[in-house]
């Protein structure tokens, strides 16, 4: 197969939300995790299962502010215009922040899955996530995983061979609802 022919899915989300060891899971590679920012300083690409996965550097809002950033606004925006799906990694400890980064994202009408990792450090501190309740308000898949020891990756795997990939819900309509060209522009 062709590298132009696969299906492309862009791994977004913070810093530190895991999506390194997501990419290096799904696509059998083994790139440098840490538990730090800016480990990812590029944009890293692998395969899975007639897909190109694109591990993208975090990014705090789509406000940029450092190269690393631009690289993933870049990402994200011929997403955006391809219609292409982002499985967005939130790092279940950090929930409502990186869902403020989702909203975002959520903006552009572009089909997204919703990945919260690290359950297992949700469960050591009893918090509860409401996955059916989230699910129904974002108005797309979410998978509750751990990407290092595998948990709910079986589900991913499923959802993603399935293409279940949905445009979700816009939240507030944020200054990031529209792409025309590369620049991301306000309503």
């Amino acid at each position: 197969m062709h590298a132009d022919s696969l299906n492309k899915i862009v791994l977004v989300g913070k810093p530190n939300t895991g999506k390194t060891s997501l990419f290096n899971r799904l696509t059998g590679l083994n790139h440098k995790v840490g538990n730090y920012s800016g480990v990812t300083i590029e944009a890293l690409t692998g395969r899975f299962r007639g897909h190109e996965i694109i591990d993208i550097p975090g990014l705090q809002s789509l406000n940029t502010r450092s190269p690393e950033e631009v690289i993933s606004k870049n990402e994200i925006i011929k997403a955006a215009e391809a219609q292409r799906p982002i499985l967005f990694v939130a790092n279940s400890m950090q929930l409502f922040d990186s869902l403020m980064l989702f909203s975002q994202l959520a903006d552009l009408q572009t089909p997204m899955m919703l990945a919260i990792n690290f359950t297992d450090e949700a469960d050591k501190h009893d918090i509860k996530i409401d996955k059916a309740g989230l699910q129904r308000g974002l108005g797309c898949p979410v998978v509750m995983l751990n990407s290092r020891l595998g948990a709910g990756f079986e589900e991913l795997k499923e959802n993603i061979e399935a293409n279940k990939f949905a445009i979700p819900n816009t939240i507030c309509r944020s200054n990031y609802d529209h792409v025309v060209g590369q620049e991301i522009v306000n309503h």
